[in-house]
């Protein structure tokens, strides 16, 4: 009974340990960035401990935007004067070597000599939000370079030609923050969007799609949508079929974002893309719903197209032509293709007899459809190749066959390759075992000879000769004896 008791009560701990480590975990997984400790570090005496507080806020990762803005806002609350601001990013830029209020310099490599001569309360003030910037141009996505003008509205002018460097370092991957910050609460961060927009020509939406890529143009789509850019809604409207799934979505939402006043050019797409007009009593809404189903259903239609025309091919044996459909049709809409593609990506990767060749088509088709039911098969064949490339340059990765037999048993090669493995691994096995089956046996041999050999029976010494016997001991009194 006692028994039963101490289990049971083990057993209600472990369960309360369970039940409050859940929380905890999450407690722990979170992140949590605490800026105001880590800037203390920067009026700390020791030089180490500063340079280890500027090297963590100038470096903190994308994850840490939300704490850099509310750490912002805490730091406007309580400034320096002007001079005082304009004092301190002085000394930071002399003592990187610069004497001139407009070099392209790196304020940053100022900021640890500057501290290690004065570590004053304006001076802290100004250090801080300059490392903060730093960060924010690490990170380079446009939720955290929309954080540029707060930091330049910190102390008005002082902070004018730090903002344009950042400009100048970066280029267009400010684009979408400096759209954004013509309507900027800071008067600073309007003036610096007015002074990047002229840098990087923003008041030709034509112009920047012509050179932006299009992980890079979604967000300055965006933007445009977001200021309600005019001149920029047939650019974006020209977006909406995009062959890049990022640039089709963030042109979309950007016509939406338009409302009433994309109707226009939503129906001059309807007449150019599809050839047939769009119905005048549709609304705004029901336009571009109309439009992007439309053009939705194309594009379907067109990789189907693609997919039958490259399984037609392979099935006459012509590989070229399959190939070329398979690329026509991942090009036009990968999401639409992943599946069936990867499927005829690993069909014409099985049949053709380079190696290197069949693993490239094979890494296509489990880099479009990684969850496939056939996509074990295909990495085992990937674990072939990679072993017997290998096996060539005189390395045996054994196990690396075995796996391959077993992820992928229709691979006729990986299945014999390790058959063939295991026969030799057998036979290697008794090779090995003679020699000491041999040893074994002489020494079975020598033991049972060693129990069983016929012994002469031991010669004994003689025994010793007897002493004469004593004498009897004469007693004086032999009632005694």
């Amino acid at each position: 009974m006692r028994s039963l008791r101490v289990v049971g009560g083990l057993l209600g701990l472990a369960l309360a340990l369970l039940l409050l480590g859940a929380p905890c975990r999450a407690l722990a997984d979170a992140p949590s960035v605490d800026l105001a400790a880590l800037a203390e570090g920067l009026g700390a005496d020791d030089p180490s401990t500063r340079a280890a507080a500027i090297e963590a806020l100038s470096t903190l990762p994308e994850e840490a935007v939300p704490a850099i803005r509310a750490r912002l806002e805490v730091l406007a609350r309580s400034r320096p004067s002007a001079e005082e601001a304009s004092q301190a990013l002085t000394a930071i830029r002399r003592a990187t070597g610069s004497r001139r209020a407009d070099d392209l310099v790196d304020l940053a490599a100022g900021l640890a000599p500057a501290l290690d001569a004065d570590r004053s309360r304006a001076m802290l003030r100004v250090a801080e939000p300059l490392a903060l910037l730093r960060s924010l141009e690490r990170i380079g996505a446009t939720p955290a370079l929309r954080l540029v003008p707060d930091v330049l509205g910190l102390d008005g002018e002082p902070w004018r030609m730090e903002g344009r460097r950042v400009t100048i370092r970066l280029g267009d991957r400010v684009a979408a923050a400096a759209i954004l910050a013509r309507a900027s609460s800071s008067a600073e961060g309007r003036l610096w969007a007015s002074w990047s927009g002229e840098r990087l020509g923003l008041g030709s939406p034509g112009a920047v799609a012509q050179r932006s890529s299009g992980s890079e143009l979604a967000p300055i789509l965006l933007a445009y949508a977001e200021t309600r850019t005019l001149a920029a809604i047939p650019i974006i409207a020209s977006f909406v079929d995009s062959d890049e799934r990022l640039l089709r979505e963030a042109a979309r939402e950007a016509l939406r974002a338009y409302g009433q006043n994309s109707v226009w050019v939503a129906r001059e797409t309807y007449q150019t893309r599809l050839g047939e007009s769009a119905d005048l009593a549709w609304g705004w809404e029901r336009t571009l719903d109309e439009l992007f189903s439309r053009l939705d259903a194309a594009r379907a239609a067109h990789v189907h197209r693609a997919l039958e025309t490259a399984s037609g091919a392979l099935d006459r044996g012509d590989d070229a032509a399959a190939l070329d459909a398979l690329d026509a049709a991942l090009l036009r809409s990968p999401d639409l293709a992943a599946d069936e593609a990867a499927l005829l990506y690993a069909r014409l990767g099985a049949r053709t007899p380079d190696r290197e060749e069949r693993d490239r088509l094979l890494r296509r088709a489990l880099a479009i459809a990684p969850d496939a039911e056939a996509a074990r098969s295909w990495r085992g064949r990937l674990e072939h190749d990679r072993a017997a490339a290998l096996l060539e340059r005189g390395v045996l990765d054994a196990a690396a066959f075995h796996r391959a037999a077993e992820a992928s048993p229709d691979c006729e090669a990986c299945v014999e390759a390790s058959a063939a493995l295991r026969a030799q691994e057998g036979v290697v096995d008794v090779d090995r075992t003679l020699p000491y089956a041999v040893a074994a046996g002489f020494f079975a041999l020598l033991g049972v000879l060693l129990l069983t050999w016929p012994r002469r029976a031991p010669r004994l010494a003689p025994a010793p000769a007897s002493p004469p016997p004593t004498p009897p001991l004469a007693l004086a009194d032999d009632t005694l004896s």
